[in-house]
């Protein structure tokens, strides 16, 4: 014979494997600009402190490499070569929308991840929105560093 659970301890139990799963960010908190080093370029990925999905990690990757993970109130500097990549942005329940970047010799580009509600709390979707530097400098002010577990090198 089934014994029967009730909903609240279930509701808990996955409130708690989900919540477990976020992280928050531990690093520094942004003060300026690195410079980027020998002919490469830097790719500036931030996500702002915000409300909704505020328990999840999303996962970047730059033609089809994984970088790291983004928290919420949360930047990653990432070294690349010069020229185009492809780029994506994966958070569990959200469908991606992926995207390309170019990035000139020795140039920034700033990326903002970006969450979209659907109808209903339903079909959310992550994207990743170019900003200016200017923008993107305001925007980070207060955001703590994510370390970059797939990069080779350290800034």
């Amino acid at each position: 014979m089934l014994k029967k659970i009730g909903t609240a301890p279930v509701c808990m139990l996955i409130a708690g494997v989900l919540g477990g799963c976020a992280t928050t960010p531990t690093g520094e908190e942004f003060s300026k600009l690195v410079e980027p080093v020998n002919g490469q370029g830097l790719l500036y990925v931030y996500r702002s402190d915000e409300y909704y999905g505020k328990g999840l990690t999303f996962k970047i990757l730059i033609d089809a490499k994984e970088k790291g993970d983004v928290g919420n109130g949360a930047y990653m500097i990432i070294p690349v070569e010069p020229g185009k990549h492809s780029i994506e942005v994966k958070g569990f329940g959200y469908k991606d929308v992926p995207g390309e970047v170019e990035i000139p010799t020795g140039e920034f580009a700033f990326l903002k991840i970006v969450t979209k509600k659907g109808f209903g709390g339903l079909s959310a979707t992550l994207s990743l929105e170019p900003a200016s530097k200017s923008v993107a400098s305001e925007s980070l002010s207060g955001l703590k560093r994510e370390p970059e577990r797939f990069v080779s090198k350290e800034l």
